[in-house]
């Protein structure tokens, strides 16, 4: 087995589990909605701080793309 083929699965589960993760607390932000009688409390910030959380991860993603291409320069000698 190849050791890239071990990264490729284990990305591949991550954002599996994640997608997991998001369904089960936004269903359980939809249950804690259905369930109160009056105005809606905290519960509604459930699908917005996901979305800053996607937006926080793809920002951070591209930063340390850029570092390790600026580590690979450094290491090669190349400046």
């Amino acid at each position: 087995m190849n050791l890239r083929n071990i990264k490729t699965g284990a990305d591949i589960a991550v954002v599996l589990l994640t997608a997991v993760c998001v369904v089960t607390i936004a269903a359980l932000g939809w249950e804690t909605f259905q369930s109160r009688t009056g105005h809606p409390g905290g519960e509604i910030l459930i699908i917005p701080m996901i979305i800053l959380l996607f937006y926080a991860g793809w920002i951070t993603r591209g930063g340390f793309e850029d570092y390790k291409k600026a580590q690979q320069t450094m290491e090669r000698g190349d400046e």
